[in-house]
């Protein structure tokens, strides 16, 4: 018999039914979730469609008023097997909808609607929640950091950065649930700063989405996609977690659903004891010593976090406030003075992150309206203390610029418009408005605003079957720069088990208020903001193929690869005015260009990624002194996972080879300098196990296993060959275990025809 059979399953005696009469709801059959946004076509029973609907945000749908006496239904959802012919009577109250078995993953950046991977018209890759959970990795930047074409920086104090496709972070943008995260120190959002504790995926976009997300979206973009718990009940989850290196960490979450009401919470602490080199294996904390012993090369480090979030539907109408509240606390415990070793200066860096916001959506039968404003505020303090070693009394320097603070906020109201049924052609229509708003002691006048209004408009338009053409185009006005008209066009072609993609697009990155008024003046410094400066501009230029195959025994296969090439205009950059006196210039110019290659295999109790890149970073002294305009480096990386005992253990295997980068620049004496950072390998090992019912999950395992703690950066001027300083890459091996407790308690309602 056909599979249609085996697809769905019908809650005949009602348990934990909340639907209103004449409404049916979809679930998935593995964990009862909720499937939005599925299409819902109501034939008669000859099988010819005479009306379609689309189930709403809480997978509920209406059945039609007019239907006649015998009809039959075809459910379609992304990421679900299609079922076909299956009846439903105004009886039915819940259906089960079982999930394809493909590895072809669900993404919804910059889609219309919820879309897989092979069919999303930009080249996106998703970080489900297994993967987060196999790594065991606690915040965005320890996950990120085994992906190709990303390059990690960690300074122990600004924090973690990354680059994407040989472009700085200064041109990544950061979104949680698509609104912006705020608090670029040296242009970076520091990644070890966003926790994954209620992230339930990640979707990496390389390449600009500038059109959508405005400024910063130039080199690519990261959505964190939070969980959105929907099940009956109450659901409990906590998280502790050890590294021998000196972290301890906890985390829960908690959620009540009732009716169409839910409410959640999460929060934790990360605590960090500071490592050095020659550190026992297994650290305790303990008291630091008054002597050369007190400076650790990676500063201790305590991190708050929480969350609160309310989901609820009301008319039709899907709401969802939260509030969000963040605080860290690094402690750089100083060197002590020479000669006799008895003073020290400890600096000491309060961050705070405080977000709130709403996001609001209604789905119509062929179109969605969706909402969201949110206020981002973020707060740096650095203090200074001349410590006396023998007294341990600390007091507050006086030296100039041992104090700071640093205050940012940004309001963002977001609203879209989009078709999503239509055959040939769909839309979409948008605002973004942006007020950001900087406080700091280096601010000129201490205090400044910026206004960012901006209108932007894509279509998705099949002059054929299986094509798609996507143009687009962002206009805005700033309040103080003139902002670049925006324009992109992606192409997307699929046929059989191919998948080709090719875009041209602009991207651009707004100067800072720091760069438009920074005002810094000391006996060692002059540097000022320019308030002439424009925006970066770029364009991008991407190519890609994909392959894909699935057998009828479950073996599936898949192969991409893609070019690109990146050119940066008026590239942001400090210069000097005169002697001794700097300020921000567009007078850079920057291009990378590139290829990617991965492949995925998964047959039964195997999974094999292995993915690579080859970066060319432009060399700006190229035009000049007649040197190679491009300096290449590779990057190789895999991801193992071997299935054992039913799935229920995961053996995990993480690699990656970052290639050796090589940087030119003029010295004082105008002679061209290299500077080449080597390379390195990471190599990470886990352990998944999955016990109680999958209610208990423990991963255990070991990082940097080839115990690389820094890179080696050297120079050569002249033909004659010097050493040079290191980067901090990680803190020597490590193991670390963690626990994932999940806790369900089920209410049961009883209403007319339900049990």
């Amino acid at each position: 018999m056909k599979k249609g059979l085996n697809l769905l399953v019908f809650l005949l005696l009602c348990q934990i039914t909340l639907v209103a009469k004449g409404q049916v709801q979809l679930l998935a059959a593995d964990d009862s979730i909720p499937v939005p946004f599925a299409k819902i076509s109501f034939c008669d029973s000859t099988g010819v469609p005479y009306s379609y609907t689309r189930t709403d945000g809480t997978g509920r749908f209406e059945l039609p008023v007019s239907a006649p006496a015998i009809f039959e239904t075809q459910i379609d959802a992304v990421g679900f097997e299609t079922a076909y012919r299956t009846k439903i009577t105004a009886d039915t109250r819940v259906v089960f909808l079982p999930r394809n078995t493909t590895l072809d993953v669900v993404c919804v950046t910059t889609q219309y609607q919820p879309t897989t991977l092979s069919n999303s018209v930009q080249r996106i890759t998703v970080i489900n929640s297994e993967q987060i959970e196999k790594s065991g990795a606690v915040t965005l930047a320890e996950v990120i950091n085994y992906q190709t074409g990303i390059r990690i920086s960690q300074d122990n104090v600004l924090g973690t950065s990354m680059n994407i496709g040989g472009i700085s972070g200064e041109n990544v943008k950061i979104l949680i649930d698509g609104v912006p995260v705020i608090g670029r120190l040296n242009g970076s959002v520091d990644l070890g700063q966003i926790n994954l504790n209620t992230i339930e995926r990640i979707e990496v976009i390389e390449g600009p989405l500038s059109v959508n997300y405005g400024t910063n979206a130039l080199a690519g973009t990261i959505n964190l996609i939070t969980k959105k718990e929907l099940k009956k009940g109450i659901h409990v989850a906590l998280n502790p977690y050890y590294e021998n290196t000196g972290n301890y960490n906890f985390n829960f979450s908690s959620t009540l659903t009732l009716k169409k009401n839910a409410f959640s919470i999460s929060g934790g602490r990360n605590y960090f004891d500071g490592w050095s080199a020659g550190d026992s294996f297994f650290k305790i904390p303990r008291t630091t010593v008054a002597d050369t012993n007190r400076y650790q090369t990676w500063k201790p480090k305590e991190q708050y976090f929480g969350e609160v979030r309310y989901n609820t539907r009301l008319n039709g109408w899907d709401l969802n406030p939260y509030v969000r509240t963040f605080s860290e606390k690094i402690v750089n415990r100083g060197f002590p003075n020479s000669p006799y070793y008895e003073t020290a200066f400890d600096d000491y860096y309060y961050t705070n992150r405080n977000d709130a916001g709403m996001i609001v959506s209604k789905i119509f039968p062929a179109s969605r309206l969706n909402t969201q404003i949110a206020f981002n505020h973020f707060q740096r303090i650095k203090n200074t203390y001349f410590n006396d070693l023998t007294t341990l009394i600390p007091v507050l320097s006086e030296t100039t610029g041992a104090q700071d603070t640093a205050i940012f906020s940004l309001l963002n109201l977001r609203v879209t418009f989009n078709s999503a049924t239509a055959k040939k052609f769909n839309y979409e229509f948008g605002t973004d408005v942006n007020s950001e708003t900087a406080y700091g002691l280096r601010i000129e006048g201490k205090h400044k605003t910026m206004q960012d209004y901006a209108l932007f408009s894509t279509a998705s338009w099949k002059p054929f079957k299986n094509f798609t053409v996507k143009p687009g185009l962002r206009y805005a006005y700033n309040s103080i720069y003139q902002a670049p008209l925006i324009p992109s066009v992606h192409l997307h072609y699929r046929i059989n088990k191919w998948t080709f993609r090719a875009s041209v697009a602009r991207g651009f990155r707004a100067p800072s208020l720091k760069e438009l008024y920074f005002d810094f003046v000391d006996i060692n410094h002059n540097i000022q903001g320019n308030t002439e400066l424009q925006a970066e501009r770029s364009v991008n230029y991407h190519l890609s193929f994909g392959w894909m195959h699935q057998t009828p025994k479950n073996l599936f296969i898949k192969l991409e690869s893609s070019v690109y090439f990146n050119d940066i205009t008026n590239l942001i950059t400090l210069g000097m005015n005169g002697t001794n006196t700097y300020s921000y210039i567009n007078i850079g110019r920057y291009k990378t260009q590139g290829n990617t290659l991965a492949f995925t295999l998964r047959k039964k109790s195997i999974s094999i990624q292995v993915n690579g890149s080859y970066i060319g970073r432009y060399n700006n002294l190229s035009d000049d002194t007649g040197t190679n305009p491009f300096t290449f480096s590779p990057e190789a990386g895999t991801q193992v996972s071997w299935y054992l005992w039913n799935e229920k253990l995961s053996i995990n295997l993480f690699y990656k080879f970052n290639g050796a980068i090589r940087t030119f620049y003029l010295d004082d004496n105008e002679a061209i300098t290299t500077s080449t950072q080597q390379s390195y390998q990471i190599l990470d090992l886990s352990f998944n196990l999955k016990l109680l019912k999958n209610t208990l999950h423990i991963t255990a395992g070991a990082r940097n296993l080839f115990n690389v703690t820094t890179v080696g950066i050297t120079g050569e001027s002249g033909g004659v060959h010097s050493g040079g300083n290191s980067l901090n890459t990680a803190r020597g091996i490590a193991v670390f275990t963690s626990v994932n407790y999940q806790l369900d308690f089920s209410f049961k309602t009883h209403e007319k025809g339900t049990l």
